[in-house]
């Protein structure tokens, strides 16, 4: 009592989708980049997984319809900041 919605041992044991099949979903997003973490929660109404590659893209699963959806992409470095004063 008093926990989120849908994240009940018995809710989660019961998902359509489990964490290997979402892995299976994500990976054609990711590429080759390893899996940086792993989130299950609620969100807009429904469960998701959260598939985050290690300097990529973040992948939304939804544990219900196996629906993927692709969250942002590659991180660029940042520029680097010119050395030195600028002339005025």
């Amino acid at each position: 009592p008093g926990g989120r919605p849908g994240t009940g041992a018995a809710e989660l044991a019961a998902l359509p989708v489990g964490l290997p099949e979402a892995l299976e979903r994500a990976a054609p997003h990711l590429g080759d980049r390893p899996v940086e973490r792993v989130e299950l929660k609620p969100e807009h109404g429904r469960v998701v997984y959260k598939v985050k590659a290690v300097g990529g893209p973040e992948v939304v699963i939804d544990a219900a319809t196996g629906e993927a959806e692709l969250k942002g992409g590659m991180k660029e470095p940042k520029p680097e900041e010119p050395k030195g004063d600028k002339a005025a």
